[in-house]
């Protein structure tokens, strides 16, 4: 690992990882995993290699490497490092580990109360990094519809949790 950074409000990661997965698909997958400037998680290398006794590696063995499970996992990894080390082993986690799951559901129970649009926020942010779909991402951890999710999101950008959406760059580095 190799220094950190806050990519939320509340939640630093490394800034620069290695991340291996064993038996992925039938090989080994190591990838080397950092988040940019602009605050993105990317993958700047990735190695997939034969197992013992395994099939060679081909075309086809890596089109099934699903880049977007590997950037989460490395993310969910450096969260579990950050503020998933307090969460006692064994405890029924959500959004990538960052928040019980018993939690979750205090929280959707009082509603969109200051607390709770920070971890909306915090979610929402996160899914955006790791290109996962942030308004799902809410959904499914507080088991919300989506209108409600809507709402909320709403509420959290509002208070500034999350940045407006004209304040926002695509990838070329242009304001939408």
């Amino acid at each position: 690992m190799d220094g950190s950074v806050e990519i939320v409000p509340g939640v630093t990661i490394w800034r620069q990882a290695t991340t291996r997965i064993r038996s992925y698909k039938g090989y080994d997958v190591d990838a080397q995993v950092s988040v940019s400037d602009s605050g993105r998680i990317e993958i700047d290398s990735l190695t997939v290699s034969r197992i013992p006794g395994g099939e060679p590696v081909t075309g086809e063995a890596l089109r099934k490497v699903a880049i977007q499970s590997i950037l989460r996992d490395a993310v969910k990894q450096g969260i579990q490092r950050s503020i998933g080390s307090e969460i006692p082993a064994g405890t029924q986690v959500s959004a990538l580990g960052m928040l019980p799951t018993s939690e979750a559901q205090r929280l959707k129970q009082a509603g969109p109360t200051a607390e709770t649009l920070t971890w909306v926020g915090r979610i929402y942010r996160i899914s955006e990094l790791i290109d996962n779909a942030p308004t799902k991402a809410v959904e499914e951890t507080f088991n919300i519809s989506r209108s409600t999710a809507g709402a909320w999101i709403g509420r959290a950008r509002a208070a500034g949790h999350i940045p407006p959406v004209d304040a926002r760059e695509d990838d070329n580095g242009q304001s939408n």
